[in-house]
């Protein structure tokens, strides 16, 4: 499991160098679904716009339930309460695991992206992954 000091690594540098919009929350989200197969199983994902709390994007995979959308709701609080990916906010707790924070260059929070399904640690891992591969 990743530390503290990790975490907050991988967070200052997996932020967005312009606006963080649509066409990214859209973009962000594939990235998330394209790499969620490789995984033993599947996932619900919601990227949350933080000026108003709006939905910018939503997907599960066939094998998800309503329930999901309740965790996804559960890692955005910890992103929120505590500023950091939901791992660092509480890292012995699987139900914050998966929630990450999306920053602009200025430091502003802008978006959260959740994903809930995966062994705890690994939402944290796919969101991870997904930025990276969105932000190159």
């Amino acid at each position: 499991m990743a530390s503290r000091e990790e975490i907050e690594a991988e967070e200052r540098a997996l932020t967005y160098p312009g606006a963080f919009a649509a066409a990214e929350a859209l973009e962000l989200g594939c990235a998330v679904a394209a790499l969620a197969p490789g995984y033993e199983r599947g996932v619900s994902i919601a990227i949350y716009r933080e000026s108003d709390g709006m939905v910018m994007f939503m997907w599960a995979m066939d094998d998800k339930a309503p329930r999901n959308v309740r965790f996804l709701e559960a890692k955005r609080d910890a992103v929120r309460s505590s500023g950091h990916a939901g791992l660092w906010a509480d890292p012995a707790d699987p139900a914050t695991g998966g929630g990450f924070p999306v920053r602009t260059a200025s430091g502003e929070l802008v978006a959260v992206l959740t994903i809930s399904g995966l062994h705890h640690g690994e939402d944290h891992e796919l969101a991870v992954r997904a930025l990276r591969s969105v932000l190159g």
